[in-house]
């Protein structure tokens, strides 16, 4: 693989220098605040037989450097051997079959499905070291134009999403064999999907939704409790629906007032890698483990809840298997429909969990704590909505001063 990294150049010590990870801002030698020059890539490439390590620099950006790469494997003389074929099938099964042992099964059956339903049938025969920018670029026009079965064009997040993968292969094929990742000279369309508003729920419409549950004639009364303590736990507790429906009532500690997340459920997964299974039980997104305190309202929910359990139920929500996401899916469409509210995803329960801290003041590193995702991401995906609250927060703030 290509590596790429920026100069660092000390103006004491009149040279470049290499930086250690404790302290990178700073020279080894003399301890002087160090500066930030142009971009070097270090690669490797096949010639005569064999390989032999090459640098170039002097690219203002890490895109630049990129490209750079890209170009000078175009016009690297004898590159491949012109009497070796390329198959773009034969790298594409090196390549997943690598992938296969360092992702997780549902990572890596996304990414086979994506190859083989967008990019396998444009490229399937054709030798990769013979093909052009050109190629890519028709490729990359044509999945612009793709639609979803609903007849609406593929989102441009999903289709940065197939094109992320296919550069990726590209890069692979880059470093192994001198095959160009023209994808560092095509630039990416411009995104002009309309912006989507974050959908969430507030505390009034959630009790409205709650009330829904409570009146259905057709649930019995555990039934009723189930689904209630369901719901609740997403609003109340922010987890991913797969985490929940992971939950085995081993995992909920109510003396101590806590749930354990250490595992997900997933249903991507190659069916011949898992014979006769429905589901996987993985780690959870990110592999984080946590625990997370129950709100009074939830514990007594859940506390009731328990009771309703037999002695032979293992999962929290369901039994010996746990609830299908497709049925919980239709439950909660339902229930929103029954309470004339407006459509949300399961996952939406989580931002309107987020939501909700923000609004009571929570600062982002409980949050990611509590919702197992990292502080870049909380902040990224959120901030936005703790600006709805600026304008409290500096009142409260003048209200405190002026006291």
């Amino acid at each position: 693989m290509a590596s790429f990294s920026q100069n660092k150049y000390c103006y004491n010590c009149k040279k470049n220098v290499t930086t250690t990870k404790q302290d990178p801002t700073h020279c080894p030698a003399c301890k002087s605040v160090v500066a930030l020059k142009d971009w070097t890539v270090r690669f490797r490439v096949i010639e005569n037989a064999h390989r032999k390590n090459k640098r170039l620099s002097g690219f203002a950006t890490k895109k630049e450097a990129q490209q750079g790469l890209a170009q000078y494997l175009i016009n690297l003389p004898n590159a491949t051997n012109p009497t070796q074929s390329f198959m773009f099938q034969d790298l594409l099964k090196e390549y997943l079959d690598l992938d296969k042992t360092q992702t997780a099964p549902a990572t890596y059956y996304d990414k086979k499905a994506i190859f083989l339903k967008y990019i396998l049938t444009d490229f399937k025969n054709k030798d990769l070291s013979k093909l052009q920018k050109i190629d890519y670029l028709t490729w990359q026009d044509k999945l612009w134009t793709l639609k979803s079965a609903s007849g609406k064009l593929l989102s441009f997040k999903y289709k940065s999403k197939i094109r992320g993968h296919f550069s990726a292969f590209l890069t692979y094929c880059e470093a192994r064999y001198n095959i160009v990742n023209y994808f560092n000279q095509i630039k990416l369309p411009k995104n002009i999907d309309a912006k989507k508003e974050m959908q969430i729920i507030d505390l009034n419409d959630f009790d409205l939704f709650i009330q829904q549950i409570e009146n259905d004639q057709f649930l019995t009364s555990q039934q009723i409790l189930e689904y209630k303590t369901l719901f609740m736990c997403l609003f109340y507790l922010g987890c991913r629906i797969n985490e929940l429906l992971a939950l085995q009532i081993t995992d909920v500690n109510l003396k101590e007032n806590k749930i354990n997340f250490n595992k997900s459920i997933s249903r991507k997964f190659a069916r011949e890698d898992f014979i006769n299974k429905f589901y996987i039980v993985k780690q959870t997104k990110n592999s984080k483990i946590r625990q997370n305190i129950i709100p009074d309202i939830l514990h007594k929910q859940i506390k009731l809840y328990l009771k309703t359990k037999n002695d032979t139920d293992k999962y929290l929500f369901g039994n010996t298997e746990p609830l299908h996401e497709k049925f919980v899916t239709r439950l909660k469409n339902k229930y929103l429909e029954l309470a004339n509210l407006p459509y949300m995803r399961l996952h939406d329960f989580r931002h309107s969990h987020v939501s909700f801290l923000i609004h009571l003041g929570v600062s982002f590193p409980v949050i990611a704590q509590r919702i197992g995702d990292t502080l870049d991401v909380v902040i990224k995906t959120y901030s936005h909505i703790y600006k709805n609250d600026e304008q409290s927060a500096i009142s409260n703030l003048n209200l405190y001063l002026k006291k």
